[in-house]
């Protein structure tokens, strides 16, 4: 049975129950027993509702359950209802309500994603908050959560989701990338049925939650774009909540009108930013925890996995998935992952950076460690600014990419805005007379380039 029968059969029951109110003489009874009835299954044409206890199910079945399924099948077309009445205690545990039956009213949502294995730290705080006012009368819609890839968007939609769902079981509820809509638009625009589109719209705008990912693919695709701004027009105006998910902030959507931008704005608007180094290593230490291996990282083992991720916290985890793959396929007898062995797991996708960078990591990591030892902005060490606080962190940071890094001297040039190799030699080599003046320097590279 599709989504939109099930909504009307939700709406008719709802309004049968109001409807028995005028032939229950027991006013107490009705509201004990009757308006606490709820759909426990549908199979085909059968209904079973949940009453409170052996004794509504008995007064029930003896007095009121025909006038129920006569009530709700006047108002259903076409398929003749039957009703059964029973009690939660009496259904076998085989029938669990959440998994058989209440999951059903949210498609597209994967139960695995919830909050509980959500890891929040300050970089995510308010789009977890905002997200999980979802069930509350805080939420204020729609709700646009923006953040680059792997940091944990998607699972929050589908928390989002089977939060609501668990709240509200007969709740409608549909998760979609912004791709397979694309897609379902598409099809319908080919239809030469004109009535594609707005059966198309129909269907979306029955839905209680709206979880729409990655909305930033539509950008060229102006109609599609067009139908979805219809949708989400009426969804919201009839009290349906909406989710969005892009990697850019909606102003920054180029091609999206104007208006569009604006409604984006006029819910809530939470961004996920990366988390810094610190949090990245409590993620991987609680992902590592949660396979309950016998075997653990050493720092610098750690240090290496995090620092090859730039903030990309769904590589983190394939990665550490990696790692604990190779342990539990190799009879290993130290339980204790070090350096080297972690460059051994890793040495075949470290061709792509050894390709592109001469190095097995991206070095963006070494300005980035420089940059916050210093306290200033990595992108303004790229840059070609003079700013006198830049000049001795960008110097070092040149030092440890060509000392201990290896790095050729156009490849750091090509990282520092095009400066000429020159430019670097003369760098270094200010570092290394700084080196035989102050041993605290000395220091300080050899601990950034141990984060490393």
């Amino acid at each position: 049975m599709d989504k939109i029968d099930l909504n009307l059969i939700r709406e008719t029951f709802k309004n049968t129950i109001k409807e028995m109110k005028q032939i229950v003489d027991n006013v107490d009874f009705f509201d004990q027993y009757i308006t606490t009835l709820i759909i426990h299954s549908i199979d085909n044409n059968k209904i079973t509702l949940l009453a409170k206890n052996d004794f509504s199910q008995q007064i029930i079945n003896n007095n009121y359950l025909s006038k129920i399924e006569e009530m709700f099948n006047k108002n259903i077309p076409l398929i003749n209802f039957e009703f059964f009445v029973t009690t939660k205690e009496k259904i076998p545990q085989k029938k669990e309500f959440t998994k058989n039956n209440i999951m059903a009213m949210a498609e597209g949502v994967n139960k695995n994603y919830t909050f509980t294995n959500f890891i929040v730290g300050e970089f995510n705080r308010k789009a977890v908050l905002s997200s999980k006012s979802i069930t509350s009368n805080n939420f204020i819609n729609p709700l646009f959560i923006c953040a680059s890839v792997g940091l944990g968007k998607t699972h929050l939609l589908h928390a989002i989701g089977n939060e609501y769902n668990k709240k509200f079981p007969f709740k409608l509820i549909k998760y979609i990338s912004a791709d397979d809509f694309a897609r379902e638009i598409y099809i319908a625009l080919c239809d030469q049925n004109k009535m594609a589109i707005e059966t198309i719209k129909t269907k979306y705008e029955k839905y209680d939650l709206l979880l729409i990912d990655d909305i930033q693919i539509l950008l060229n695709k102006n109609k599609i774009r067009e139908i979805l701004f219809n949708i989400f027009n009426n969804n919201v105006a009839n009290g349906k909540y909406v989710v969005w998910t892009s990697d850019t902030d909606p102003d920054n959507l180029d091609g999206f009108e104007q208006r569009i931008k604006s409604r984006f704005h006029s819910g809530i608007f939470a961004t996920i930013k990366k988390p810094d180094k610190a949090m990245l290593k409590n993620i991987a230490n609680k992902k590592i925890k949660n396979l309950n291996a016998d075997i653990v990282l050493s720092e610098d083992a750690l240090n290496y996995i995090v620092n090859r991720n730039n903030g990309d916290i769904r590589r983190l985890e394939g990665q550490i998935n990696q790692v604990f793959f190779f342990a539990s396929s190799n009879s290993l007898k130290n339980p204790i992952i070090d350096l080297q062995t972690i460059k051994m797991i890793f040495e075949p996708s470290n061709k792509n950076e050894i390709k592109k960078y001469g190095l097995d990591f991206d070095p963006n990591i070494v300005i980035e460690q420089v940059a916050l030892n210093y306290g200033v902005n990595a992108n303004m060490l790229k840059s070609k600014s003079r700013i006198g606080k830049l000049i001795n962190p960008r110097n070092i940071a040149m030092y440890i990419l060509r000392k201990k890094c290896d790095m050729t001297y156009a490849h750091i040039g090509q990282l520092f805005s095009g400066r000429h190799h020159s430019t670097i030699i003369t760098a270094i080599n200010n570092v290394e007379k700084l080196l035989n003046k102050n041993i605290d320097l000395k220091n300080i590279i050899e601990k950034i380039y141990y984060k490393i």
